[in-house]
């Protein structure tokens, strides 16, 4: 068991220290010092990152940066490597309920979630999110950064660059190489090579023009 500070006290963190207390001693949180909250939403104490190493030594703590995908992931990128150069180990967390096939890489500050699937000889590197019932493909390589969330499909073979963000039910087939700091929204279907800072955004739901209660009464679903 590890002892380990996290980077941030917003809600991914607390997701973050939710999980991470079944295997670690989490003992405290670190925030840049512009965001110290007098009252946090924590009983362990949270130090400014530029007080970080005297209170929580890199020799004996290890970190996990729990922040989201703000600016495409390159902030929660930024801060992994600033606690790098301070000397800082980082912790990665699998939850039991994941389905993780043999040969699967996994890098450092790594999450995943319940329900996700890995297959085999997929490549995670570091600071990866997966999110519940999310599925990276067999032989697929997911670059540092990303963020793959509830319900995306990443297909075999696939090669997603650093730093990019897959909305919910988002879909990358098979063999298709997929470029740094792209956007896939939730649903969007990516079947092509995609260069670098791509957006794919699939169009909303339109509203029906019928109210919910006459839908119902329409439908017999009442």
């Amino acid at each position: 068991m590890a002892s380990v500070v996290i980077f941030g006290t917003g809600k991914i963190a607390q997701v973050a220290h939710a999980c991470l207390s079944d295997e670690h001693d989490v003992v405290g949180f670190t925030v840049d010092r512009a965001y110290l909250d007098p009252s946090p939403p924590t009983p362990l104490p949270v130090v400014a990152f530029d007080d970080v190493v005297e209170r929580f030594p890199p020799a004996e703590v290890r970190m996990f940066v729990a922040m989201g995908y703000h600016d495409l992931n390159a902030v929660r990128a930024a801060r992994l490597a600033q606690a790098a150069a301070l000397g800082y180990g980082f912790v990665s967390w699998v939850s039991p309920r994941a389905s993780i096939g043999k040969g699967v890489e996994i890098g450092a500050n790594c999450l995943v979630m319940p329900q996700a699937s890995v297959q085999p000889f997929a490549r995670l590197e570091d600071g990866v999110f997966v999110w519940d019932n999310a599925v990276i493909g067999h032989h697929a390589h997911i670059g540092a950064h990303c963020w793959i969330t509830a319900g995306a499909v990443v297909a075999s073979s696939v090669g997603l660059g650093a730093e990019c963000f897959l909305g919910a039910n988002a879909v990358i087939v098979n063999e298709v190489t997929v470029g740094r700091r792209c956007l896939i929204g939730a649903g969007a279907l990516v079947s092509a090579a995609a260069a670098d800072n791509g957006v794919y955004v699939a169009p909303g739901t339109e509203r029906l023009r019928l109210d919910s209660d006459r839908f119902l009464k329409i439908s017999k679903m009442r």
